[in-house]
């Protein structure tokens, strides 16, 4: 919490863009990836079009901070209100989603790298289990995946054939994509199990 309250500047990668409303007034939430930290971003609502264009794109960003700690001051999650478009500068477009390379899940955090750090990736896979809104798991001849959405969105049937755009990020067995945007390019019948001796 030592910047708590100060006026700042960072550089960071945009993951998602969502409309707010808070306190009578409507807003923008930018979540922003700042060296592996995530940083929610409150702007205007009349910057939601432009922002939301910015997925991907590496910007730099001068505004208030605010954090919430709790009781043994470890920060849960740092916070940044950005009050003027001009204080959001972009420093890198992000990449047309058409131009992505389609990444194997194999490939996704291995040698060699299919994308710039940080960025994110297109891959393609079956779904195996499809719960609810935030998360599902896809499948393909080699590995599987777990992927995080940002809420919302209608979740793929199992066996479904999807592509996913999304942020690959290190987990305790396997990567996991964040913040995946899903397409339903049809369906595959059943994967057969592996069998476990």
């Amino acid at each position: 919490g030592a910047y708590d309250c100060h006026f700042v500047e960072l550089s960071g990668i945009v993951r998602v863009v969502q409309p707010w409303s808070a306190l009578g007034r409507d807003h923008a939430i930018m979540h922003l990836d700042a060296k592996g930290t995530r940083i929610l971003v409150l702007t205007p609502g009349n910057q939601l079009e432009r922002l939301s264009g910015l997925v991907d794109a590496v910007v730099r960003l001068k505004g208030i901070t605010a954090v919430a700690v709790n009781e043994s001051g470890q920060v849960l999650t740092a916070q940044m209100r950005v009050t003027d478009p001009e204080f959001i500068e972009v420093l890198e477009q992000p990449r047309d989603i058409s131009s992505l390379p389609l990444t194997p899940l194999k490939g996704l955090l291995g040698h060699p790298v299919s994308s710039a750090p940080g960025h994110r990736i297109r891959t393609r896979g079956t779904v195996t289990h499809s719960q609810n809104d935030e998360s599902f798991q896809i499948q393909d001849e080699d590995r599987g995946v777990r992927v995080w959405t940002t809420g919302g969105i209608e979740p793929p049937a199992v066996n479904s054939f999807v592509e996913v755009i999304g942020f690959p990020k290190p987990g305790p067995v396997s990567p996991t994509l964040e913040d995946g945007q899903v397409r339903i390019l049809g369906v595959r019948t059943a994967l057969e199990p592996a069998v476990i001796n």
